[in-house]
């Protein structure tokens, strides 16, 4: 997309957020021309504004961002400080600041235009509906909704009758499991029984699937995965499945998340956010990680995705470290290491 207006930057946030942002400040980082980076945060009291942009301008210099845009969504008397403050610290930073906006009902107003010719004192109407961005998203199945707490909603866990009937899936899941044990090498078997339960899950909802798997299917696969080696088996296949295929582990894991057993929901959740930090879906994400760490606050792989998203690292930093890892070492090095 080709963002040369602020009518195109407030047409384009929602789709790149996958909701209308309230109360919100959203930046967008750039390298030259070529849009990068995004990033949203609940708009601050006026007190904290000053912090948040340290924060946030500290974020963006190390990812080496060179331009910023930047939104506040909310009245001018929350929106104003936050802006101010992001200015000063960019300019700090020698990020070249290409726009600032308010938009608040409907209307929006730029900080960086001093003409009531193009910005009018009283704001600029703007719609999203019946731009042709908003045409070519919807197009292309992007889905927008109402705010932050519906994205949330999406990845909430069962409830009533759905929950119940897990719970007695996940029972028999239980005495399957302790059967399973009774055979020999536990490990082993654990091992082989993920596999099988991963590639058949993958399998139910690719496209050649029904796109869902059972209740039994969820409750198993929510019990191998408590065995660390298969959770391992699970987040080693998004990386060795690629990209093409990152929708359909999405699907599989959000199924496990929304549907298992609350208590049981960590590793999934962990899997989740993996799957969406790598197809660049930091919203979501960092929801799932939210969930894993309420079925699991002391879950190590949940706080490190945490970090992670917390950090704004890049996916592409992940090819970065495996070829320093993989990289042949000097025969200095070599001599080091022994």
């Amino acid at each position: 997309m080709s963002l040369r207006t602020p009518q195109d930057v407030l047409a384009a946030t929602p789709y790149l957020l996958g909701f209308h942002p309230e109360d919100s400040v959203v930046l967008f980082g750039c390298k030259g021309t070529r849009l990068v980076f995004h990033l949203r945060g609940d708009l601050p009291p006026p007190a904290q504004a000053a912090g948040m942009a340290v924060s946030f301008a500290e974020l963006l210099h190390a990812r080496k961002i060179t331009d910023v845009l930047a939104i506040g969504y909310g009245p001018d008397s929350t929106v104003s400080p936050m802006v101010t403050a992001l200015e000063l610290e960019m300019k700090r930073r020698g990020i070249a600041v290409r726009e600032l906006l308010r938009a608040d009902g409907g209307r929006f107003w730029s900080y960086l235009c001093g003409s009531p010719l193009c910005c009018p004192p009283d704001g600029t109407p703007y719609e999203i509906a019946t731009t042709a961005l908003a045409a070519s998203a919807t197009v292309a199945g992007r889905v927008v909704l109402p705010n932050r707490e519906a994205v949330v909603r999406t990845l909430d866990p069962p409830v009533g009758l759905a929950l119940a009937a897990m719970r007695v899936a996940t029972d028999r899941a239980g005495v399957r499991l302790c059967g399973l044990l009774e055979r020999g090498d536990a490990r082993t078997l654990l091992d082989e029984a993920g596999e099988i339960a991963i590639r058949d899950g993958l399998a139910g909802c690719g496209d050649g699937g029904p796109g869902r798997i059972d209740d039994e299917d969820v409750a198993w696969l929510s019990l191998l995965l408590q065995t660390l080696s298969v959770r391992d088996q699970a987040w080693e296949r998004i990386d060795l499945d690629g990209r093409r295929h990152w929708p359909t582990h999405e699907r599989l894991w959000c199924e496990v998340l929304t549907r298992c057993e609350p208590s049981l929901a960590a590793p999934a959740g962990v899997l989740l956010a993996y799957t969406l930090w790598r197809s660049g879906d930091g919203v979501r994400a960092t929801v799932a990680v939210e969930r894993s760490l309420r079925a699991d606050p002391a879950y190590s792989a949940a706080h490190l995705m945490a970090k992670v998203l917390q950090n704004a690292i890049p996916p592409s930093a992940l090819a970065k470290v495996r070829r320093r890892r993989n990289r042949p070492r000097s025969p200095a090095a070599r001599r080091r290491r022994r």
